[in-house]
């Protein structure tokens, strides 16, 4: 969404008046899917599956990607990633950084925020991890192996 207003406001500044109504006509509508499938209650899930699971070089052959994502979508409460990722919100942030206008409900965002730093606060209080799932356990098997680890993902901000 943060890449439709930044590509919205270049074609702006080169004149290119068709371009930035389109990207911005795209913005509208993705900001309203956002809200209307992804907000859980509580958080933004970062991830709907599809009908087919990813595929490329990095999962071909895998045989846990592939359990994983069939565990994922084997119901449709299942159908959206419902762990709680700490960078989720980097569009967000990247957006408000860059001047462009918010991507979603700022309140939903605030909400958001304060779940992160209850759930994703390390037991030994020294860092925030990468995400956590429902129950507050961090993972230890592919995919979601570095979620207990440190969340180091604003190094670029």
């Amino acid at each position: 969404l943060t890449s439709l207003q930044a590509a919205a406001r270049m074609a702006d500044h080169l004149g290119e008046a068709d371009y930035a109504a389109l990207c911005r006509s795209r913005w509208d509508k993705g900001r309203a899917s956002a809200e209307r499938l992804l907000w859980l209650g509580d958080r933004y899930a970062v991830v709907r599956r599809g009908a087919a699971p990813a595929t490329g070089p990095e999962t071909a052959g895998d045989d846990l990607y592939q359990q994983h994502y069939r565990a994922a979508t084997t119901t449709s409460a299942a159908s959206v990633d419902s762990g709680l990722h700490t960078d989720a919100l980097n569009g967000e942030a990247t957006a408000l950084l860059l001047g462009l206008p918010r991507n979603l409900n700022p309140e939903r965002v605030r909400s958001m925020l304060a779940l992160i730093l209850e759930r994703n606060h390390h037991a030994d209080g020294r860092f925030l991890a990468n995400g956590s799932c429902d129950d507050g356990s961090f993972p230890d098997e592919w995919p979601l192996c570095q979620w207990e680890n440190p969340w180091t993902g604003t190094e670029y901000f």
